[in-house]
C-alpha cells in the first residue's frame, strides 16, 4: 500500500509501510520488473467516471485520499487502474531507464524507495559505471571481480588486527615481570602505579589480571 509520494521531473520516492528492510534481492528484482513493463510499452488510457462505477472496475485509491463522486481512472496495460488526478506519460517509454537510488526507514513500519528515469536515470548509471572501473584498476581486478577481492582484503585486514592486538598483550605481559619490581607496601597492601605505553583499554585489564 503507498503511503506518500513526491514526483519531480527524472526523479521521485515512493512510502510504504512494510515491516523490515526490503533486501538488495529483492529491490533488484522490483527495478528489472519496472523495466520490463516500461519496455513492453502497454497502453496509458484514462477516463472520466462516478466513483463507484470506478471502484467496480477495481480501481486502486492511493494513501486515503479524499476523491469526489466523479473521479478519473488512469488505466495501464492489464496490472495498473487507478484513480489519479495527476499527470502522466502518454507512453510508457518516455519513462526511459528506471533505476533504484536507496531503500530506507523513516518512521517505525515505514519505508521509503527513492528512484530515478530516464536521462538522470542514465547519468547515475553512469557514474556508478565510472566509480566500479576505478576501483577495479586500484585493485588490478576486473569489476566484476572488485567484490571477492574487497571482501579478501577485508578478511586480511581483521586478521592482522587480531595479530596485532595479540602481539601487544604479549609484549604487555612480559613486561610484568619489571612492573612488579616497583610495589610498595602501603597498609598492609601492596600497591603498584606505573604508566604502560602503547596500551588499549582491554590490554591494560589484561595486564592488571596478570600483575595482580
Amino acid at each position: 500500500a503507498q503511503a506518500g509520494s513526491a514526483i519531480d521531473a527524472g526523479r521521485f520516492r515512493c512510502d510504504f509501510p512494510h515491516f523490515s528492510a526490503v533486501s538488495g534481492g529483492q529491490l533488484q528484482h522490483v527495478e528489472a520488473r519496472v523495466n520490463e513493463r516500461i519496455a513492453q510499452n502497454p497502453a496509458i488510457s484514462t477516463e472520466v467516471m462516478d466513483q463507484a462505477e470506478a471502484r467496480r472496475l477495481g480501481a486502486t485509491a492511493l494513501f486515503g485520499e479524499k476523491y469526489g463522486e466523479i473521479v478519473r481512472v488512469v488505466r495501464i496495460g492489464d496490472f495498473s487502474v487507478e484513480l489519479c488526478g495527476g499527470t502522466h506519460v502518454h507512453r510508457t517509454p518516455d519513462i526511459g531507464v528506471f533505476s533504484i537510488l536507496s531503500e530506507g526507514s523513516i518512521a517505525a513500519n515505514l519505508r521509503r524507495i527513492e528512484a530515478l528515469t530516464g536521462p538522470e536515470a542514465l547519468a547515475h548509471l553512469s557514474r556508478e559505471r565510472l566509480v566500479a572501473e576505478q576501483v577495479a584498476q586500484m585493485l588490478k581486478v576486473s569489476p566484476d571481480q572488485v567484490v571477492d577481492r574487497v571482501a579478501g582484503l577485508i578478511d586480511r585486514l581483521r586478521a592482522t588486527e587480531k595479530e596485532l592486538v595479540a602481539a601487544r598483550q604479549q609484549a604487555l605481559l612480559a613486561a610484568a615481570g619489571s612492573l612488579t619490581e616497583g610495589a610498595e607496601r602501603v597498609n598492609g597492601t601492596h600497591v603498584l602505579a606505573a604508566e604502560v605505553q602503547g596500551a588499549d583499554r582491554d590490554g591494560l585489564k589484561t595486564l592488571a589480571l596478570d600483575l595482580r
